[in-house]
């Protein structure tokens, strides 16, 4: 209650480190929690916050509504905490990030307790209340929109059934999609055993033959035992543009590429026409990189090159996308070209510290420099190393010296000798910025792991650094 929060040393009662708060009267009242090397603690300003421990560097900061005097629970990858807001919070207690939270209907300041695939917690309006998480259902996209379909062509697109619920309760989501409309075909029309975080694909396809030219509307029906939802298809049905683009090949497998495995090959496009044709490609998949996105034809042909990267590839060991070439002002039929690769379901990484050697799934992995520790006790390893693993892309803005890391949507942005960083535009505080070593960018290999949603772990031992990553 005297404004402070501190870390002492367990065998001589010495201040190792103290934060002070801002604001005179911030005091707290929650007992701290201890999860690896981080601590975690509710405070009276509205704030919880997460340090590590052996520095007292702030790692991250989450706002509630009110005072916060409940003390954190761990379990598994999660943080639970109550608020005088009403609100029973789960976070991850790895990066601070909302998962969900329940209005309990009462102010909360008891230390949730978590047993049996459960959270019970004391109100103050007299009650303990039993939380049981359930699966939750998403859907991805919520609209469909094929555009224009053409007589004789049979059009897909894939629909995203997702177990929205992400945190340490295990729940499996199931259910079925039906559609009144014969001219959409389902494939599959039910779906089971879809755990917390994974998600399901299902094809969508339009079959036009007899229907008029014009606009349509159907609605595919979703239910399940995480929620209901609906989805409005629609497409226009038009005269089919001429055939005069021949695409080779018109699929392609990769076979099977090793995590971190880069391929490519090329696509050749003939035109039945002597004019100048132009065009763009459309990737269904984010993971499928097409260059160039557009093209014009010479001698009436142009080339195409389809790189697939497995380390960009979504969990599983097979993955199905296709890419959508089209010509300008319709000039040509639109065609498809169906992609395929098999890979390793996961990326684990070890490391020792010193040593040049890493292995990415068992498999040696020569590095330019060894990972070494800094002297905050961070690991630091090749920035190359990273977007390799991850099949992350990379920019270097020289001037600022500055770092942006991007994998999708997930974008990390460092600097050179500073030691904040964003995290999707979020700001953040690490006590081992990037630097420079023999020549090679060297980045703190936990911030960037967890940042992607990696689970990193440390052995002391044998100072051996441990990741593993389901993309």
């Amino acid at each position: 209650m005297d404004n402070g929060f501190f870390c002492v040393e367990a065998d001589s009662g010495q201040v190792k480190w103290k934060i002070e708060a801002e604001d005179v009267g911030v005091n707290i009242y929650a007992t701290p929690a201890l999860v690896e090397d981080k601590v975690i603690v509710c405070s009276y300003d509205k704030e919880v916050k997460c340090y590590y421990q052996d520095t007292g560097d702030d790692l991250w900061t989450f706002h509630t509504n009110s005072w916060n005097y409940s003390s954190p629970a761990i379990g598994g990858d999660h943080v639970f905490f109550g608020s005088d807001d009403q609100y029973l919070y789960c976070l991850k207690w790895k990066t601070g990030d909302l998962v969900w939270k329940k209005d309990l209907g009462s102010i909360v300041q008891s230390s949730p307790v978590i047993y049996n695939e459960a959270v019970y917690v004391g109100t103050w309006d007299g009650t303990v209340q039993l939380f049981h998480p359930g699966p939750v259902l998403g859907v991805e996209p919520t609209e469909i929109d094929f555009g224009d379909v053409e007589l004789g062509t049979t059009p897909t697109k894939d629909l995203s059934i997702i177990n929205k619920r992400n945190d340490q309760f295990e729940t499996e989501l199931e259910g079925e999609i039906t559609c009144d409309d014969q001219h959409l075909e389902i494939s599959p029309n039910d779906f089971y055993g879809i755990g917390n975080g994974s998600e399901r694909r299902v094809r969508i396809k339009i079959d036009p033959s007899g229907m008029d030219y014009g606009n349509y509307q159907a609605l595919l029906k979703v239910t399940s035992n995480g929620g209901d939802a609906n989805i409005i298809v629609r497409w226009k049905v038009i005269t089919p543009a001429p055939a005069c683009m021949d695409v080779n090949p018109t699929e392609i497998d990769f076979g099977f590429l090793e995590r971190g495995e880069e391929k490519s090959q090329l696509i050749q496009l003939t035109f039945d026409t002597d004019d100048e044709v132009s065009g763009m490609i459309m990737g269904e998949d984010r993971w499928i990189d097409v260059q160039p996105i557009t093209f014009t034809s010479i001698g009436k042909k142009a080339m195409l090159k389809v790189t697939i990267n497995a380390s960009r590839v979504p969990s599983g060991t097979d993955a199905v996308g296709r890419i959508i070439i089209s010509t300008q002002n319709e000039v040509c039929q639109q065609v498809s070209v169906e992609v395929k690769i098999a890979t390793e379901p996961r990326i684990e990484i070890s490391m020792i510290i010193g040593e040049s050697i890493a292995y990415v799934n068992f498999r040696p992995v020569e590095l330019d420099v060894a990972p070494y520790v800094s002297s905050k006790g961070r690991t630091l390893v090749p920035l190359r190393f990273i977007s390799e693993t991850f099949g992350a892309k990379i920019q270097w803005i020289a001037d600022e010296k500055k770092i942006i890391i991007e994998r999708f949507d997930k974008s990390i942005i460092m600097w050179i000798g500073k030691t904040e960083y964003k995290v999707d535009g979020i700001a953040r505080s690490i006590s081992t910025p990037p630097e420079i070593k023999d020549g090679r960018t060297m980045v703190p290999f936990r911030a960037i792991a967890e940042a992607f949603g990696a689970d990193v772990t440390w052995d002391s031992e044998t100072k051996t650094v441990g990741m593993v990553f389901i993309p």
